[in-house]
């Protein structure tokens, strides 16, 4: 009968040891990594999200505080010009009464002045209005660029787990036939 000692084997028990310890690590470590990753993806995405949401906010709220200016100066305008009917009757009556055109026709410049203003102001509004948007479509178009970087880095993400996959179910092969040596060698 032959007598086996460790000497006989190339491996020692605490090789074995070593090697099986080192699999279940790695076993935990790759999937560990996987969950970090996901979590600092999410994590990007969620802070891009709340940015655009943010900007999206502004816009909304400064659209409507302009909507808001440009239907005042409507407002006004309408009233200039509705100043500017009244005045012009009433010219028409003074000229009938007194002929005092020249003190009515200062009234109405002053009116007119004040209604170039009033559209001067409008179309202020106007341009501020589409800056804004202007602003607006390139907050959109960084965010387009930031979502397409995450989808790019989510597809070398699952480039790189499948290739780790492939690794871990190699090492367990090679594992396996460690294993499959040492009870053959018995």
């Amino acid at each position: 009968m032959v007598e086996l000692t460790q000497s006989t084997f190339n491996f020692s028990v605490r090789e074995l040891d070593m090697a099986r310890f080192y699999a279940q690590s790695r076993t935990l470590l790759v999937p560990g990594l996987l969950v970090l990753l996901a979590i600092l993806g999410w994590g990007m995405y969620l802070i891009v999200k709340s940015g655009y949401e943010a900007q999206q906010v502004r816009y909304n709220q400064e659209r409507t505080e302009f909507s808001g200016r440009i239907q005042d100066l409507e407002g006004t305008l309408g009233e200039a010009a509705e100043r500017a009917g009244q005045l012009e009757r009433t010219l028409a009556a003074e000229r009938a009464a007194a002929g005092d055109l020249a003190a009515l026709e200062g009234a109405l410049g002053e009116v007119r002045t004040q209604l170039d203003r009033s559209t001067t102001m409008l179309g202020e509004r106007a341009r501020e209005l589409a800056a804004a948007e202007q602003a607006l479509r390139a907050a959109r178009d960084r965010l387009a660029a930031l979502e397409r970087e995450q989808q790019s880095s989510l597809g070398r993400l699952e480039q790189r787990q499948q290739a780790l996959g492939q690794r871990e179910v190699d090492l367990a092969a090679a594992l396996r036939a460690l294993d499959l040596a040492g009870l053959t060698a018995h």
